[in-house]
């Protein structure tokens, strides 16, 4: 009777998952809180609320070995993401491996970050990638990589690069406008750890209780003036000109930043930047990105940022020379951002 059983036993099918056939590997890495498809919370959590006597500021380095090659680490050397360009998509992973790694996907035309992030392969936590904005102005998205391939994930930040230009210094300078959610998830999975099959669901009968249907969410159906009301809107300070030195200048807090570069950003709140003594003030920041030295760059945040949406800023940042169609805002419209 056991070898009847045995021989009449069927294999279950293979995993048919996105990214790939799950290893045994994989489910210890899960257990242990060190797999690659899950984003802890201390990625996606922000730093505590800033007080007078604490900060807050959560300070980290991203080193560029080469110009598609990202990654972000603690002051203490640890590693936290990485990210690797492929065709004007940035796909960022938890994987330290990753950046050097040479299995990367062809480079492929999306739409948007959530067309890219369908697509993603394995190991990738999310992507960074433009969209085409009013005027056909490149507006970044971060996405996380959902389990459910299918469905569309909301951006957990939104960077609309603009532009100013400067007479005295004869270039244009760069100015960000971020968009974060008010609320973002707190641990994230990026793989359907379930490798059963998709059964069909049965009628339900008329005694079962009926499930309330998903329909469309006020958030969608929106207008940019509501959406507007549940967002976190952040602001880049522009440069002004120093005539002691002669050039245009940006002061960054704790003189984190050493060396001057057309990537240096100083981003406040829209509030902090209403009020003349805040935005004055370096300390009432939530991120800055500055030049340390060759292919270095020191990246501070704090809340509302989380680690995974400042690297996603920086990311954008980075790609913002090699976007086209980068408006130019007048200098009445730059004058509160200075």
């Amino acid at each position: 009777m056991a070898a009847l059983a045995l021989a009449g036993f069927k294999a279950a099918p293979p995993s048919k998952s996105p990214v790939g056939p799950i290893a045994f590997e994989d489910f210890e890495a899960l257990e242990a809180g060190q797999s690659h498809e899950f984003v802890s919370p201390a990625l996606l959590t922000p730093s505590p609320v800033p007080t007078p006597r604490r900060p807050n500021w959560v300070p980290c380095r991203v080193s560029r070995p080469r110009k598609d090659r990202f990654e972000l680490r603690a002051e203490d050397g640890a590693f936290m993401l990485g990210a690797r360009v492929v065709g004007g998509v940035c796909y960022v992973s938890t994987a330290e491996a990753f950046v050097a790694s040479t299995r990367l996907p062809l480079p492929r035309p999306f739409a948007d970050a959530q067309a890219a992030a369908r697509a993603a392969p394995k190991n990738v936590v999310a992507v960074v990638a433009p969209r085409e904005g009013r005027n056909k102005a490149p507006v970044f998205e971060l996405v996380l990589v959902s389990a459910q391939r299918g469905r569309a994930a909301r951006p957990l930040c939104e960077v609309r690069p603009s532009s100013v230009w400067c007479d005295r210094q004869g270039a244009e300078l760069r100015r960000l406008a971020i968009a974060l959610p008010e609320s973002a998830p707190t641990a994230h999975y990026t793989h359907d750890w379930n490798s059963q099959p998709v059964r069909a669901r049965r009628p339900p009968s008329a005694f079962s209780p009926q499930p309330a249907r998903a329909g469309p969410r006020a958030e969608d159906d929106a207008t940019p003036a509501q959406t507007a009301a549940t967002r976190v809107a952040l602001h880049s300070k522009l440069p002004v000109w120093n005539r002691q030195l002669g050039c245009l200048s940006l002061h960054f807090g704790r003189k984190r930043v050493r060396a001057s570069s057309s990537k240096n950003f100083l981003v406040y709140t829209a509030e902090a930047l209403r009020d003349p003594k805040r935005r004055d003030d370096a300390e009432a920041a939530v991120f800055q990105l500055g030049k340390l030295a060759p292919k270095t760059f020191a990246l501070d945040f704090r809340h509302p940022m989380s680690a995974l949406q400042a690297f996603g800023v920086a990311l954008a940042a980075f790609r913002v020379k090699h976007s086209r169609g980068v408006p130019r805002i007048s200098r009445a419209e730059a004058e509160p951002y200075k």
